[in-house]
C-alpha cells in the first residue's frame, strides 16, 4: 500500500477496516464511519415520515374560504354561553382568562 507524501500513518486498509500501529487513529476512523451511517439512517427515516405526513391529506385541495367560514361559525360562542350559564345556575363561578 502506498501512502501519500507527508502521511504519518503506516496502516493497512482492508475494506472499511484500517489497521494501524496507532490504534487510536483506527478507532477514530471507525467512529466517523459509524456516525455517518447513523446520520444517513436518520435522514432516510425523516424522509419516510415526511412522505407519510403528506399522504394524510391525500390529493384534497384545501379551501381557505371554508376554513374562514368555520372560524366565524357561532357554535363555539353558543357552547361557551350554554356552559357558563349552566355552571352559574348550579352555583358555580366563572372567570374569564
Amino acid at each position: 500500500m502506498t501512502q501519500p507524501t507527508g502521511s504519518r500513518s503506516t496502516g493497512i486498509s482492508v475494506g472499511s477496516w484500517v489497521f494501524s500501529p496507532n490504534h487510536g487513529e483506527s478507532v477514530r476512523i471507525l467512529d466517523i464511519e459509524a456516525n455517518i451511517e447513523k446520520l444517513i439512517q436518520e435522514v432516510r427515516e425523516q424522509a419516510v415520515q415526511e412522505q407519510t405526513g403528506r399522504s394524510l391529506c391525500g390529493d384534497v385541495n384545501l379551501d381557505p374560504a371554508l376554513a374562514q367560514q368555520l372560524t366565524n361559525h357561532p357554535l363555539p360562542f353558543r357552547v361557551e354561553r350554554m356552559t357558563t350559564a349552566y355552571l352559574r345556575a348550579e352555583g358555580g363561578t366563572v372567570v374569564r382568562d
